[in-house]
């Protein structure tokens, strides 16, 4: 204890017992009853914050543990929704080819038809 605190508490409990004396309390017992009752005062309030921070400190453990669910969660549904992109990406890209062929085809058989109708028409057909 430091010599600055040492004469503080000495302050202290000096002013404390001139307050009670000038309540008209002389007697030492109910002295030493007002100190511990109001020692008692304070480790309940002490004790009352404990137990509340201890109740914010569960509640805050409850939240985090949620959140690193929910997180997962979200995780969980992005991959899904990149899955699901992807094979839409996949699909779409399969189908522009098979688009792509069909008109192909098309063109070609259109191209033939024509040839053979030019080809029919030179010869006489």
């Amino acid at each position: 204890m430091s010599e600055e605190n040492y004469y503080d508490d000495e302050q202290i409990s000096a002013t404390f017992l001139e307050l009670m004396q000038f309540a008209g309390v002389n007697d030492q017992v109910t002295i030493n009853n007002a100190i511990f009752q109001a020692v008692e005062g304070l480790l309940k309030k002490v004790l009352e914050n404990e137990i509340a921070l201890t109740l914010v400190r569960e509640e805050l453990k409850t939240l985090f543990i949620n959140l690193t669910e929910d997180l997962l969660q979200l995780q969980t549904d992005i991959a899904a929704l990149i899955d699901v992109a992807s094979q839409a990406g996949a699909d779409f890209n399969k189908t522009r080819i098979e688009l792509e062929d069909h008109y192909r085809k098309c063109a070609l058989y259109t191209l033939e038809q024509q040839i053979q109708h030019y080809t029919d028409e030179s010869q006489g057909k």
